[in-house]
């Protein structure tokens, strides 16, 4: 059986070509990459400091720290370190 033989049981409003399904999907990526950025920022921090030294390095590293310390204090790091430690302690319950 094709596949284009195949109703569809959602009525499409875009027909096919227009732009509004990769600027759906381009703005997804956006707010997703957004979101992580602001709650995941020792992630990034992380990553430069695995990075080889050099000048450009060390001034991420420092941007880095900076945004880290930044969304530390408008509490936008609690919920990765509050699921950081509910893994720590489900891991060490594992252990026992």
């Amino acid at each position: 059986m094709a596949d284009d033989s195949l109703e569809s049981p959602v009525d499409v409003a875009n027909p096919a070509g227009t732009a509004a399904p990769l600027r759906w999907a381009a703005t997804s990526l956006a707010v997703a990459a957004l979101f992580l950025f602001a709650t995941n920022s020792i992630a990034l921090k992380g990553w430069i400091d695995e990075q080889t030294p050099g000048p450009w390095q060390s001034r991420a590293a420092a941007l880095a720290g900076d945004w880290h310390a930044h969304m530390t204090t408008l509490g936008m790091a609690a919920p990765r370190a509050a699921l950081t430690r509910l893994w720590q302690a489900a891991k060490a319950e594992d252990q026992r």
